[in-house]
């Protein structure tokens, strides 16, 4: 508990960590998700104290799922900073979709042809 108070803090007052303190974060955030799978195999196991289903069953699985995604979203900006794909605008965007500058969204295909607005010209308040 206290090394992920720890890894908050540092997060609060360092929030874009680079290199080395980012992979320590993210050493750190691996090793809490294993001690996490250990400790979910200890408590919801078989003759353990959360074997039935209540709080702690759903508490350790939160616990163990929300250190999973801790773990993969550092993993991924990480991969994304070796790779130098750090300013991707959409991954299945095309130079013909979108023009440099330009920020693609959910919206910018239909804008593109339908006339300027996603509702086929008309404008609705």
């Amino acid at each position: 508990m206290a090394a992920g108070f720890f890894a908050a803090l540092f997060r609060y007052f360092n929030p874009t960590p680079s290199g080395r303190k980012q992979k320590t974060e993210a050493i750190m955030a691996a090793v809490l998700t294993a001690l996490f799978a250990i400790s979910l195999g200890l408590i919801t196991g078989i003759g353990g104290p959360g074997q039935s289903v209540g709080d702690l069953y759903y508490g350790s699985w939160l616990a163990f799922l929300a250190s999973l995604g801790v773990t993969s979203s550092l993993y991924s900006e990480i991969k994304n900073r070796d790779d130098g794909g750090g300013d991707m605008v959409c991954s299945g965007s095309s130079d013909e979709d979108s023009t440099m500058g330009e920020v693609a969204t959910p919206y910018s295909f239909m804008e593109s042809h339908s006339g300027g607005s996603a509702d086929g010209g008309r404008r609705i308040v």
